[in-house]
């Protein structure tokens, strides 16, 4: 019995040292979270600028196919790849002015890759599913660009708000 006492007693004494250390570093990370989240709530109005900004460059890119005819799925669609691909190139520029050569080609791969495994992982939601064989129609071959189209603004709105914060524009 005085044996368990004893290992039960170490093992508690041992449980306090690591939990101290482990609270220790657990505080430190939640110190470092907190000084992270201070700095994203001092930059607000940058935030702001952003999201002006990427919605300009939405409506810039809409203008550019204003004209064009949608009279099938097949012209909507070319509609908005045209519109996907004018955001693509704002990224594209955005991440050419923040980061150095090297990450700007790692980036750039990584962004092709992501556009089209959105575009695959929404066709698949949309158009590949169980439900629709032999009922969704061609307009569901539309609704993956939307996605798209959103998540590409949203990379636009995050690399102009690292931007303009970075370099004070």
């Amino acid at each position: 019995m005085k044996r368990f006492v004893f290992i039960f007693a170490i093992t508690l004494l041992f449980s306090f040292n690591v939990c101290a250390d482990v609270c220790v570093e657990v505080n430190e990370k939640s110190a470092a979270l907190d000084k992270l989240t201070e700095f994203h709530h001092a930059k607000a109005p940058n935030k702001e600028q952003a999201k002006k900004e990427a919605q300009a460059i939405f409506d810039v890119c809409v203008t550019k196919v204003k004209n064009d005819k949608s009279q099938t799925t097949q012209d909507m669609i070319e509609r908005n790849i045209k519109i996907n691909n004018c955001l693509a190139e704002a990224v594209k520029q955005e991440i050419q002015k923040g980061f150095n050569e090297k990450q700007q080609a790692q980036m750039l791969a990584y962004f092709e890759q992501t556009r089209k495994g959105i575009w695959n992982f929404y066709n698949d939601i949309y158009a590949a599913n169980k439900y629709c064989y032999g009922q969704c129609g061609s307009i569901t071959s539309l609704l993956p660009y939307n996605d798209e189209g959103l998540m590409l603004m949203q990379m636009l709105e995050r690399l102009l708000y690292l931007n303009i914060a970075k370099n004070g524009y």
